[in-house]
């Protein structure tokens, strides 16, 4: 079966401990993205230098392996004073303090410690990528 690149859905949620699932759902977490980018597999490749008494390539180990996903989103209000945008998670895993003032204002103002992680879950078609510690 052919993977639709078009069909996409993105998810986040703010993890409470870092690396563990949260488990986004579809109607509290959702995402809208444009311009998507993803790269499943990202890192270095670290050659094991071992000497041989033939010739031949040195094999190499994978390392510091990580999934990329980038895009835009469109910095809408959630439409209700008080209420933080769906892209809210998005913008504190980017080091960025959600500030909610009751009934009357959500702000983002920039921190440099005690920065939150996200869980992403991205599904191109029908298959599923899942990211832990998202920053």
């Amino acid at each position: 079966m052919p993977i639709k690149w078009k069909s996409k859905v993105v998810l986040a949620k703010i993890e409470a401990s870092y690396g563990v699932d949260p488990v986004p759902t579809g109607a509290a977490n959702a995402i809208q993205l444009k311009n998507v980018n993803f790269q499943p597999m990202e890192g270095t490749s670290e050659n094991r230098e071992l000497e041989t008494p033939y010739l031949g390539g040195q094999s190499e180990i994978p390392a510091g392996l990580h999934a990329k996903l980038t895009g835009e989103i469109e910095l809408v209000g959630s439409g209700t004073a008080g209420t933080a945008p769906g892209w809210g998670p998005i913008a504190r895993a980017l080091g960025m303090a959600e500030v909610i003032m009751g009934a009357t204002s959500v702000t983002y103002n920039p921190i440099s410690s005690a920065m939150e992680s996200v869980a992403v879950y991205f599904w191109i078609g029908d298959t599923r990528h899942v990211m832990l510690g998202c920053r």
